[in-house]
């Protein structure tokens, strides 16, 4: 077989791929048939592999492109199927396979746009990421182009979350291969990959494997291209985050996104990070899926737990990005800091002045102002004598003077700060001694 091939007379190769394509489809309807007849079903795997066996890579694209000719989208999804498999396992590397299997692309693009079948495109999408993965190296403007065509209509844009998953866990895939060379495909990816976040969380739709794939997404990007993310990006990533934290998601889920912002926290100019979160602090404080308290009670318990979930895992990020980055990076953004804190320190007064059913419980204010202080004594020991002082002096007046004297909200915002000051001095007790 493989010297017919490779004869020079064009006719009886194509003659014989012909041949061989119609053995394969045989071969592939017949196992298809007697799947529960074991001994029939082993013969034909064993027929399968001693075909499949027989071709080279080039040869073995050239013979399947007969078969997606067929308009039997059955018989082409076992195809594609097969070819994956072959993908797989395949160890050809030589510069005759790569060129084809990178070839192949287009033909896989074709498939993607012009057919309607949701499981076909699905294989397609399947093969893209293993030729992308094993040969996308050598020629990365085909992958880009492949790469364009999964985040278009034709993949991201289809209203079925199986196509949606397999193509963002495909772009992820690629934009780990390519690393910079993605960014002609950034805007359309981001853009549908929020769409897809946000549908992942709606209620009575939710799709926790969905929301997964696009927190992959968004982590190999911030790991290859960080800085190609912009402002308006960031509040999209923060804001979405938040809502999943308000979201009933499985834990898996949950660990997955705090991942991500963490990695947001390390990987990201922290100057952006601390301005991003002190944009969307009050979107991380109240907003959220909203319930009807009349009905269930408990739903409402869940809702407001949900709700300093969100608060928290936005001091978590800053409190990563503060250990994570050099002590100047953390002089550098003093103001918009402490901008920050004075807002996450005067949560107390905001949900209790006056009370009102969706507000916070005690004890949730409490973990919320813990996070709080904990971050203040991460930023207050990276800064020196000359940042300090200010620092605390804008805090302590803006504490201790920029409400009315006779008012409840001033003793709400007093509470805060002194039980700050309190864990503050002790910790200063701690290192004193330790340093003595």
């Amino acid at each position: 077989m493989a010297k017919i091939f490779e004869a020079a007379d064009s006719q009886v190769t194509s003659n014989v791929h012909t041949l061989f394509s119609r053995i394969l489809e045989q071969t592939l309807a017949l196992a298809n048939h007697v799947r529960d007849l074991k001994s029939v079903s082993r013969a034909c795997d064993d027929t399968l592999r001693s075909l499949l066996g027989t071709l080279s890579l080039v040869d073995f694209f050239d013979t399947i492109e007969i078969l997606l000719r067929r308009p039997n989208d059955d018989l082409r999804r076992q195809v594609l199927r097969v070819l994956e498999g072959r993908l797989e396992q395949n160890r050809e590397r030589d510069t005759p396979s790569q060129k084809r299997a990178l070839d192949f692309l287009s033909t896989l693009i074709g498939i993607l746009e012009a057919s309607p079948d949701i499981l076909l495109k699905h294989a397609a999408v399947a093969c893209i990421e293993k030729i992308s993965e094993r040969y996308g190296r050598k020629d990365h403007l085909k992958v880009v182009a492949a790469a364009k065509v999964v985040c278009s209509e034709h993949c991201l844009g289809q209203a079925d979350d199986r196509i949606r998953i397999i193509g963002v866990l495909c772009l992820a895939s690629m934009a780990e291969l390519l690393g910079q060379a993605i960014i002609p495909v950034l805007p359309d990816a981001l853009s549908r990959s929020f769409s897809l976040l946000r549908s992942s969380m709606k209620l009575g739709k939710k799709s926790p494997r969905l929301h997964d794939a696009v927190y992959s997404l968004i982590s190999v990007l911030l790991i290859h291209v960080p800085w190609m993310i912009s402002g308006d990006d960031f509040d999209h990533i923060l804001q979405l985050s938040f809502e999943s934290a308000n979201a009933n998601i499985p834990e898996e889920s949950r660990e997955n996104r705090r991942e991500t912002l963490q990695l947001l926290a390390k990987q990201v100019d922290v100057k952006e990070t601390f301005g991003a979160i002190e944009r969307n602090w009050s979107f991380a404080v109240s907003e959220g899926p909203k319930v009807s308290y009349g009905v269930h009670p408990f739903q409402k318990r869940i809702y407001t737990l949900t709700l300093v979930q969100a608060a928290n895992e936005a001091l978590e990020v800053i409190g990563v990005a503060i250990e994570k980055h050099p002590k100047s990076s953390t002089l550098k953004n003093v103001s918009v800091l402490g901008c920050l804190l004075r807002k996450a320190f005067d949560l107390r007064r905001i949900q209790f002045c006056p009370r009102r059913d969706e507000s916070y419980e005690e004890r949730e204010v409490d973990d919320v102002e813990n996070s709080a202080n904990s971050v203040a004594i991460k930023m207050i020991y990276k800064l020196n004598d000359t940042t300090f002082r200010p620092f605390f002096i804008e805090l302590t007046e803006w504490a201790t003077t920029g409400l009315p004297k006779d008012g409840e909200g001033r003793m709400m915002r007093l509470t805060t700060f002194y039980k700050f000051i309190a864990i503050f001095f002790d910790t200063l007790k701690v290192n004193i001694i330790l340093f003595h």
